[in-house]
């Protein structure tokens, strides 16, 4: 009995030390090669990879620098001229289209809001842009013109004086530099509240100051800078030249009319009655922005074959003083000089004053 006692307790001692043996050696071997390594690289290597090399090669090359990165070929050749370039990607040269708009590409558009957006213009305000009265007029765009309607009798209405940006200070500014360009338009008056009205482009336009060439549906114009609410008249009656364009009567002693210059019309223009003189007539207007100068203005008919200039600006006009504080700054502007219907059409800038590039293709490319 004694001798089966003692076995047993030889035989849980054995036992005991087995069990302790296998506790202290094998298991912390086996969990030290397994638990840490895969701790270390699930948590800490995606973490790590995965924002900071994403973070860095696109921030930089797009917004700040692309040296030395590996996206420098594809970045920034394509970002950084247009993101901030200081200057016009084509250099500006006589001749090169600046702007073109034939209204061919919009197809019928029957209402104001869609017409602007779709040409990019900017309606102008008093509050928001200096403007001298706010927006009044239809804008539409029929038959491939620009649709002008700002004075409708059988509803008692007449427009007021109506301005639309065209082109931003922005676009203009290395044009602006350049100095010499040319602009051209169609335009063509169906009706108006009396003979004194028009529809023109402005150039130098900043608000409350521009230059405007306005050719009225009675037959005459004015060649003008508007400074600060008050205007001043660049040409000069003056029979040796014969090239002031505001004269409203034939008078050998000092000059003709443009009427007269185109239609061959010698009755004045004193009345309503002459609006007969324009009307559904087409004429196309030249403007020459000659830096030094001043606006060289020339006309013509469908059916003349050659522009004549209606108006030179003179040293010794009384208005020419102010050139030089409206001229080199601004947009280019649309003006409804208020209650009138007509058309626009075929609007062209182009550098120099030269003839019309045959190709109308714009190959300009604005600074910003």
């Amino acid at each position: 009995m004694k001798k089966l006692t003692w076995l047993l307790i030889l035989l849980a001692a054995l036992l005991t030390l087995t069990l302790a043996s296998c506790d202290s050696g094998d298991t912390p071997d086996v969990t030290s090669d397994t638990v840490a390594p895969t701790d270390a690289p699930t948590e800490e290597p995606t973490d790590a990879p995965t924002e900071a090399p994403t973070d860095a090669p696109t921030e930089a090359p797009t917004e700040e620098s692309a040296d030395g990165a590996t996206e420098e070929p594809t970045v920034a050749p394509t970002e950084e001229p247009t993101v901030a370039p200081t200057e016009p990607t084509a250099e500006i040269t006589d001749g090169m289209m600046l702007y073109y708009e034939d209204f061919s590409a919009y197809g019928e558009i029957d209402n104001l809001n869609d017409t602007i957006t779709e040409l990019g213009w900017v309606i102008q305000t008093v509050a928001d842009d200096y403007a001298y009265s706010d927006w009044t007029a239809d804008l539409a765009i029929r038959d491939g013109a620009l649709l002008v309607t700002n004075y409708r009798p059988e509803e008692d209405f007449k427009g007021k004086d109506s301005y639309a940006l065209m082109l931003s200070e922005e676009y203009m500014e290395a044009i602006n530099k350049y100095g010499d360009y040319t602009l051209q338009y169609d335009v063509t008056y169906f009706d108006a509240s009396n003979y004194k009205r028009y529809i023109c482009l402005l150039t130098d336009y900043y608000g409350d100051t521009y230059n405007s060439y306005h050719f009225r549906i009675g037959g005459y114009g004015n060649n003008q800078g508007h400074v600060y609410g008050k205007w001043a008249t660049y040409d000069v009656k003056d029979i040796a030249q014969d090239l002031a364009c505001n004269l409203t009567e034939n008078d050998p002693a000092v000059g003709t009319t443009i009427a007269k210059k185109l239609l061959n019309i010698d009755t004045p223009i004193k009345d309503d009655s002459a609006m007969d003189n324009f009307r559904n007539v087409t004429v196309t207007i030249r403007i020459q922005h000659d830096y030094d100068l001043g606006n060289i203005i020339y006309m013509k008919t469908a059916d003349m074959p050659e522009f004549v200039c209606v108006s030179m600006p003179r040293e010794d006009s009384t208005g020419m003083v102010e050139w030089d504080n409206v001229v080199g700054v601004g947009g280019l502007a649309f003006k409804v000089g208020a209650a009138i219907n007509g058309t626009m059409d075929n609007i062209a800038l182009w550098a120099g004053l030269g003839e019309m590039p045959e190709d109308t293709t714009v190959t300009y490319t604005p600074a910003h």
